[in-house]
């Protein structure tokens, strides 16, 4: 007889479903590290937009306040 017994192949996906348990929780992590970083790089990206535009001569609160939050965010 050729092929695998039903014992085999429970044995297989159960391994398969071990390692999915575990590789699933560290990918999410990995995942939520990515999005955080993703999004710090699009405030910095506006924070500097807002600052190119207050040098145009016209500096508002909102320019100066975002000046202060891209130095807090560069530490």
């Amino acid at each position: 007889n050729k092929g695998f017994t039903l014992v085999e192949i429970i044995v297989v996906l159960l391994i398969i479903a071990i390692l999915a348990a575990i590789a699933i929780p560290a990918c999410q992590g990995y995942l939520e590290e990515s999005r955080e970083s993703r999004d710090l790089i699009n405030v910095r990206a506006a924070c500097t937009d807002i600052i190119a535009m207050g040098k145009t001569g016209y500096k508002t609160d909102i320019v100066r306040e975002v000046e202060e939050l891209l130095l807090f965010l560069q530490e």
